[in-house]
C-alpha cells in the first residue's frame, strides 16, 4: 500500500495556494475603484478576480479549507511573520495611528489609555487592536502576537473588507482580512492594507468559524472550510 502523495496534503495546498489572489486584488482595488476606469471603446476588459479565488500563502502554514489556485505574494511576509510568532518580525508590520489617550477606560471604551505619566486628551501612537476590550493595552501586544507558539498558524480565511470592521467598528477594516483559527482557543482576525497589518481583533473565545459569519459571503478569496 502506497502513502499519499507528496503536496497531496488539502491543508498545505489551501495554504500552498495563498499568495495569489490578494496581488491581483490589491491591483484590482487600486486600480478598478470607481467607475471612473471603465475600459474605453476599443480597450479590454480586465478580469476580476472572483470571491472564491485562492490567495497563495507559505507552503509551511496549515489551512483548514479549501481554495483554487492562483499565483502572488502580496500577504506572504505578514503571514509568515504572523506564523513565526517572533515579535521582532511581526512589530514592523503594524501600522500605528494617534489617537488621543483616556485616564480612565473601560470594558467599551473606544479611545486607548493613556501610558503612565501621559495627561488625558493626549495624542499618543496607538495601534488599533481589541479582544475582550474594545482595546488593547500596549504592553500587551507582544505577548498578543507571540503567545502559544506551540499553536501552529491555521489559516482560515482571507476576505476583501467593507469599510467597516466585522466586529469592533473603531477598528480600521484594512483592504483585506485575514482569519486566524486557533481551536478551542477562539479565532483572531487581523486588517491588512498595503502589506501592513492595521488591526487586529483577538477575539474573545470567539470562534474563527463565528468571525466568518460576520463577513459577506461574497467577499471571501479563501472560503472558509465547509462545515
Amino acid at each position: 500500500m502506497h502513502g499519499p502523495a507528496m503536496g497531496s496534503d488539502p491543508q498545505s495546498s489551501r495554504l500552498a495556494s495563498a499568495r495569489t489572489a490578494v496581488g491581483l486584488v490589491l491591483l484590482v482595488a487600486l486600480a478598478g475603484c470607481g467607475g471612473e476606469d471603465a475600459p474605453g471603446p476599443g480597450e479590454p476588459e480586465t478580469a476580476v478576480p472572483s470571491a472564491t479565488t485562492a490567495t497563495s500563502v507559505p507552503s509551511s502554514v496549515t489551512q483548514s479549507g479549501a481554495a483554487s489556485p492562483t499565483a502572488s505574494t502580496a500577504l506572504a511576509p505578514v503571514i509568515e511573520a504572523l506564523q513565526s510568532r517572533e515579535w521582532e518580525r511581526i512589530k514592523p508590520l503594524l501600522q500605528f495611528r494617534d489617537e488621543p489617550c483616556l485616564a480612565r477606560v473601560t470594558m467599551t471604551t473606544e479611545l486607548p489609555p493613556c501610558p503612565d505619566g501621559t495627561a488625558e486628551g493626549t495624542i499618543v501612537p496607538v495601534f488599533p487592536a481589541a479582544g475582550c476590550h474594545n482595546f488593547t493595552y500596549a504592553h500587551e501586544l507582544p505577548a498578543k502576537f507571540t503567545s502559544r507558539p506551540d499553536v501552529p498558524f491555521r489559516l482560515y480565511a482571507i476576505y476583501r473588507s467593507s469599510a467597516e470592521h466585522p466586529r469592533v467598528a473603531r477598528l480600521p477594516a484594512g483592504e483585506l482580512g485575514i482569519i486566524e483559527d486557533r481551536g478551542n482557543l477562539g479565532g483572531r482576525v487581523f486588517a491588512i492594507s498595503g502589506g501592513k497589518i492595521v488591526s487586529a481583533d483577538f477575539g474573545c473565545g470567539i470562534s474563527a468559524a463565528a468571525f466568518a459569519a460576520m463577513v459577506p459571503a461574497n467577499t471571501f478569496l479563501v472560503a472558509p472550510p465547509a462545515p
